[in-house]
């Protein structure tokens, strides 16, 4: 496990700069993706508006010291030749889990499983009300982005980067890694393509690793597939009554079933859902849990929350900070 120190932060940016801020501040907070609880989606007449600010954006690029900042406001070190990259600068994940994560008004820790480069939780750390981000990247070379670009953003309270897989059991597995695709790494046997060996964790290591807190803990879950091990993980862990959200990736590969009993058993209940019938993220909360008010303000849960994150600006200096207190994961 790898800890990132606090650095301090500079917000400023340069105003030939203002037209793609102001194109991405649109995106994110005056024109987002449309859905509709349960995944009822309707026709958007504004994505006539939204294709010409995403060009605008993508032909006037802010890049500083070796980071470039994405339509999410936050800075990604560049990954040539990966699609999971630019998905991440093009705002393609959509951004009601990012208004979330901005928006919420509780004292919360984030489980990022499946962090990849680190998008929700360099989201997260831009809101005050974050108390620590545990991060689960187990492919190395991923992992490598992700420590880089959480420790540009200043790391924050308690920031940990974990290179191992949640599963229902330890030990360690293939996994198969796509060209061209960090994001479509995946345990599942089926998939045929390289592979590298990496160490797999259960809920003894949240236990050992994780320790719960007071705060209400936020858990993101993408794994191409290997949801329903991760989430056994997360539920045998010591703070599973503290988990009051979890947004989830569900695909061809996940056991939905099993993950939908697991978690109307524990008294969670789906409240949203973003995507296709059969490829799609899904927010489950427990019914005692309000949403933050400011994510609700507009068409019920589908308006733009007003952030109540810190204001983007300059990236830091180019020496990135020191990584400190690395030890076996």
């Amino acid at each position: 496990m790898l800890r990132i120190q606090p650095r301090p932060r500079v917000d400023h940016v340069g105003a030939s700069e203002a037209g793609h801020l102001v194109a991405g501040w649109l995106l994110r907070r005056v024109l987002p993706e449309p859905a509709s609880p349960l995944g009822r989606g309707r026709l958007n007449p504004l994505r006539v508006v939204r294709g010409p600010l995403r060009l605008l954006v993508r032909r006037c690029p802010i890049e500083r010291r070796g980071f470039a900042l994405s339509l999410y406001g936050v800075w990604l070190m560049p990954r040539p030749g990966d699609a999971t990259y630019q998905f991440c600068m093009a705002g393609t994940y959509g951004f009601y889990f990012s208004r979330l994560l901005e928006s919420w008004d509780r004292p919360f820790t984030l489980l990022d499983v499946g962090a990849n480069v680190g998008l929700y939780s360099l989201v997260a750390i831009r809101n005050d009300a974050l108390t620590a981000i545990h991060a689960f990247e187990p492919e190395p070379d991923t992992a490598h982005f992700l420590q880089a670009n959480l420790t540009h953003a200043g790391g924050g309270p308690q920031v940990s980067v974990h290179e191992v897989a949640l599963s229902d059991s330890a030990g360690t597995a293939p996994l198969h890694v796509k060209r061209g695709h960090s994001g479509g790494s995946t345990l599942d046997p089926h998939f045929s393509g390289d592979s590298k060996p990496i160490r797999l964790v259960d809920s003894e290591y949240l236990d050992r690793e994780v320790c719960p807190g007071p705060e209400e803990v936020v858990v993101k879950l993408d794994v191409e597939g290997h949801e329903f091990p991760a989430l056994q993980a997360i539920a045998g862990w010591s703070g599973w009554s503290q988990v009051v959200a979890l947004w989830i990736e569900f695909s061809s590969a996940t056991d939905r079933d099993a993950c939908e009993a697991l978690l109307s058993g524990a008294g969670f209940a789906e409240r949203h859902r973003v995507g296709t019938p059969y490829h799609y993220d899904a927010l489950y909360v427990r019914p005692e849990v309000s949403l933050p008010q400011r994510l609700r303000l507009r068409g019920g849960e589908t308006g733009a929350a007003t952030p109540r994150s810190r204001t983007l600006g300059d990236p830091h200096p180019s020496d990135h900070g020191e990584l400190v207190e690395r030890r076996e994961a």
